[in-house]
């Protein structure tokens, strides 16, 4: 204006240009005014990487990936939208995420992401939230934690490695470390007065390995100064073709803790069940919450294993459910309420999740997913990312700094130090609890919770479901802990044998029995010319006899396989407990199954015992059915004896071809079966040494079938016959002896499955004599006694009949 004052002044013919020129330049001057306002007023852009794991091929690769992130990254993303709706919060200033698929095993997933997304791109990374399993943390946190890069790094991994704010400074936690755990089962061995845990580890993957190292190293610390002794008798690193079952087996031990997780630990379920390892003959402590996702699935597992039959372990998930069954699993929790005022966003925490469920939702739709492992994952990454950005606005308010050019892998990486204070000197109420982090350890404290699995079978779709026992947390120890958990870690060796009182009992019985076989054989033989042995075929008892004494041996080799001691199992403790760190403890060296043959033995005599019996009877009275039901009066020839023998061999042929293959292919071994009894709260272990087969039901089986084959057949013949003229009883006698021995049968399985159920031995061992000696019994009472009292009869007639010599001597008769 002053210009075009001047110059209409001096030139008045200049006025209307003038005043052109001045306009052109008062708008521009606006115009230039007016842009820079709003430049200044545009937020500057802050990055932020959520470093997550994601399922395959999320992100264009075909890396197997956990699905975790999927819960992870929408609690980070409903934050960063909260913090860029806020005037007050990071004035100036707006986060943008970038998301990056750090996986888990695969650490260098992570590292790769972390160069892609900080040092080989123009954006303006201020910190990172994740990754969300340890070993990506901890292959990220040397990283970011040296002195040229200085990045901040929060994370939601539970490593204890990450515990250490020393060794990695910029590496912050929403969660606590796992040495939480660790305090958690220091404090139950001592609750419980264990003395005796068994431990093992995943010696494969870092976060369980390392975590097992920190509680050995406390155990010692603890115990050590207590002056005591180890309460951990057996250690062992497990892979998938190691698990070490049977040391444990060997062992006096039921309290076994367990850090392993992923596919490892759904092996090691399903060789938990096969080798019939479970509550509450063993107690099983998961770490963390690793088990959880193999609960209530659909998948049946299958891999090759030792442990399992025939070498492959099949396991439905019912099988599974029946495992966990009882056993305990503990996990971190939210120490929030529905009502629970939550600092940063301003809301209550039940506004956050409902908001948070939305994130997941959308988040699944991007994946192409239908749900998430579990909501627990959310709230810390949350949490996480609102310490970050309270952490940097705390420090641009109090020190007035810009962060327009914080730039921590390139520059002002002091500046990370002033942030780190301020975030040192955080406390608000965040969706996990109250979050201040500790400077020793970089975390925050956490509330353990204590569950065991119960398995509901009562239901018509019988699922497992948790029980929650107890909550701990390194402040105040345990809250209302259960007393359900077993009290006792050791079991008192009980070794069951036949008691000597039975075993003589059997012996007697088996001696009377004995002499009497030998006595009607003797009577066969020596007098079969009398016409009451000679009716019932001397020539075929005497294969019934061999019969009977090939049971008279089974029921001693029954008797004294039962008797045999168990090893002394205090000396297979003992070795346990001074090879605490081997992998080889238990191996001894297999020599002769001396009781896995005579059981073998045992099974010849009686499958083969009770064919030539039942084999003999099918001939004789298939004979008798021919002879009295043809209708003509020449003589067959097919009835002879010698044709009843070539049947009695043909079964026998049978026999061999089950028997053989049974004992080639699958023989019967040695094993140690163990029955738990609590006595007082003290639980009895009962070890029994008995032989088995892994088939035994299929071998048995098809014996049980031909043989029935034959006895129906029996019957059969018996019944047709049973109108023969009534000095012939042999048809009367085998019908009593197939009606008693189904009632004898009938009673001992009834027996049997009752002390099955029971677990009684001494039972067990009862039923089996009571079949064996009754069935003997049976046949000398219906095969042997019937033709005695002819036969005597017959004898007294004959010493009543004149001699031919008398008559000739006509000496007078008395």
């Amino acid at each position: 204006c002053y210009v075009y004052w001047c110059i209409a002044a001096a030139k008045p013919t200049m006025f209307a240009s003038c005043k052109a020129f001045s306009v052109l330049l008062l708008v521009s001057l606006c115009t230039f005014e007016l842009l820079r306002a709003s430049a200044e007023s545009e937020p500057h852009t802050l990055y932020v990487g959520l470093f997550a794991p994601y399922p395959d091929d999320f992100f264009g690769n075909d890396l197997i990936g956990w699905i975790g992130g999927a819960s992870m990254t929408p609690g980070a993303l409903l934050a960063i939208d909260e913090i860029n709706n806020r005037s007050d919060i990071l004035k100036g200033y707006r986060l943008e995420p970038i998301v990056v698929d750090s996986g888990c095993s695969l650490t260098s997933k992570a590292d790769i992401g972390l160069v892609n997304t900080v040092f080989q791109s123009e954006r303006q990374v201020v910190g990172l939230v994740g990754p969300g399993c340890s070993g990506a943390a901890i292959s990220n946190a040397p990283i970011v934690s040296r002195p040229s890069v200085k990045l901040f790094q929060f994370t939601v991994a539970t490593s204890v490695q990450l515990a250490d704010a020393a060794r990695y400074p910029y590496t912050f936690r929403s969660v606590s470390s796992s040495g939480a755990y660790v305090d958690l089962y220091l404090d139950m061995i001592e609750l419980k007065k264990w003395n005796n845990v068994v431990v093992l580890y995943d010696s494969n993957r870092l976060y369980y390995s390392s975590t097992y190292n920190v509680f050995r190293e406390r155990l010692e610390a603890r115990y050590t100064s207590k002056g005591l002794d180890s309460p951990v008798v057996y250690t062992s690193g497990i892979t998938t073709d190691y698990f070490p079952l049977q040391e444990i087996k060997a062992s006096d031990s039921r309290v076994i803790l367990a850090f392993i997780g992923g596919p490892l630990l759904s092996k090691l379920l399903c060789a938990m069940y096969w080798e019939e390892m479970t509550f509450p003959t063993y107690q099983w402590i998961f770490h963390d919450r690793s088990v959880h996702e193999f609960v209530n699935k659909t998948e049946d597992m299958n891999f090759d294993h030792d442990s399992c039959p025939d070498g492959h372990c099949h396991c439905t998930q019912k099988q599974i459910n029946q495992t966990l069954n009882g056993n305990i699993f503990n996990l971190f929790i939210l120490s929030v309420s529905n009502d629970t005022y939550l600092d940063g966003p301003r809301k209550t925490f039940k506004q956050f999740f409902e908001e948070y469920v939305v994130y997941v939702q959308r988040h699944l739709n991007e994946l192409g997913l239908t749900d998430v492992i579990d909501y627990l994952f959310g709230p810390p990454f949350y949490d996480a990312l609102w310490a970050l950005a309270l952490g940097l606005n705390n420090s641009m308010e109090n020190l007035n700094v810009s962060l327009a050019d914080y730039w921590p892998t390139q520059n002002n990486t002091d500046l990370t130090d002033i942030i780190r204070e301020s975030v040192y000197d955080l406390e608000f109420q965040g969706a996990t609890g109250n979050v201040q982090f500790n400077r020793e350890t970089n975390g925050v404290p956490t509330t353990i919770e204590i569950y065991s699995w119960h398995y509901n079978s009562t239901r018509e779709n019988p699922q497992i479901e948790q029980r929650l026992q107890g909550r701990y947390d390194n402040a105040d120890g345990f809250k209302n802990f259960s007393k359900t958990i077993l009290i006792s870690d050791t079991f008192t060796v009980h070794e069951v044998k036949i008691h000597t009182g039975a075993a003589v009992t059997v012996y007697i019985c088996v001696g009377v029995a004995l002499v009497l076989v030998l006595f009607f054989h003797f009577l066969n033989t020596f007098y079969r010319r009398y016409n009451s042995f000679r009716a019932t075929s001397p020539r075929m008892n005497h294969i019934i006899f061999t019969g009977c004494y090939m049971i008279i041996v089974a029921i001693i080799l029954c008797t004294t396989v039962y008797s045999f001691k168990v090893d002394d199992y205090e000396d297979d403790t003992a070795t346990v407990r001074n090879n605490t760190n081997s992998t080889d403890v238990g191996e001894t060296d297999e020599g002769f199954d001396v009781q896995g043959f005579l059981c073998n033995v045992f099974t010849w005599n009686i499958v083969i015992g009770y064919t030539l019996i039942f084999g003999t009877i099918c001939s004789k009275s298939w004979r008798v059915y021919r002879i009295f039901t043809q209708t003509f009066s020449a003589p067959d020839l097919r009835t002879a004896d010698k044709y009843l023998i070539i049947f009695v061999a043909v079964v026998l042929v049978v026999d061999l071809f089950i028997l053989i293959p049974w004992s080639v292919v699958d023989p019967y071994y040695t094993d140690d079966v163990v029955n738990i009894v609590e006595s007082d709260g003290v639980p009895i272990r009962s070890v029994v040494r008995q032989c088995r087969c892994k088939y035994e039901l299929f071998w048995l089986g098809a014996v049980a079938i031909y043989l029935g084959v034959m006895i129906v057949s029996v019957l059969y013949f018996s019944i047709m016959t049973r109108r023969v003229r009534s000095r012939f009883k042999f048809t009367k006698t085998v019908n009593g002896l197939i009606c008693s021995l189904a009632i004898l049968v009938g009673l001992d399985m009834s027996l049997y499955v009752v002390m099955r159920v029971t677990n009684s031995f001494e039972g067990i061992f009862a039923s089996v004599c009571v079949m064996l000696l009754g069935s003997l019994y049976l046949f000398v009472v219906f095969l042997f006694l019937p033709p005695l009292l002819p036969f005597f009869a017959e004898k007294s007639r004959e010493a009543r009949k004149p001699s031919i010599v008398s008559f000739l001597s006509n000496e007078p008769m008395e």
